[in-house]
């Protein structure tokens, strides 16, 4: 477990660094557009067709890291109201059934990318290989796949209740 979760921080040190430069990019990329709209001074027309596409990029990793610590949308008030071993249990269904989403998310984006190959798409404004950005959709999943693992292994190592985090005076005075 100790190998898999060191090569999962190497991952997600590159998913934080993707956020970051495609935060910054889209951002950059963004601002121009509309100054360029108002100003007449350049036109950005193909930015759009980039920052929507790089926002795919964009929330998978989110999603990654999220699932990472198990911060993807779920059903707390029955996780947190179970003791140890019905957490293991209620965590391991919904994993399961998360992994059973990527799986087929993978399956169909792969797909996608291979009849947009072989049809030789591209994008309106660009005209750059639509695949390249569909690439994104599954890869994602990949990521997401591998932290649900992640996470399913840590929810099996605890030995103990997770402490409660301290909310309110309580967080104030620690």
């Amino acid at each position: 477990m100790k190998i898999y979760t060191k090569i999962m921080d190497v991952f997600a040190a590159i998913e934080k660094f993707i956020l970051i430069v495609t935060g910054l990019g889209t951002t950059f990329i963004t601002f121009f557009a509309v100054v360029g709209r108002k100003t007449g001074w350049y036109k950005f027309t193909w930015s759009e067709e980039i920052v929507i596409n790089v926002f795919i990029i964009m929330i998978m990793c989110g999603c990654a890291l999220a699932a990472r610590d198990g911060g993807l949308i779920s059903l707390s008030l029955i996780y947190d109201a179970v003791p140890l071993k019905a957490k293991k249990l209620v965590a391991t269904i919904s994993n399961v059934v998360n992994v059973v989403f990527y799986v087929i998310v993978i399956k169909t984006g792969f797909n996608k990318v291979a009849t947009q190959i072989a049809t030789n798409k591209r994008t309106s404004i660009l005209l750059w290989p639509e695949w390249i950005f569909m690439l994104f959709l599954p890869v994602g999943a990949i990521l997401l796949l591998l932290h649900t693992v992640e996470h399913l292994m840590k929810v099996y190592a605890m030995k103990e209740e997770p402490a409660a985090v301290p909310s309110g005076k309580e967080a104030e005075q620690a």
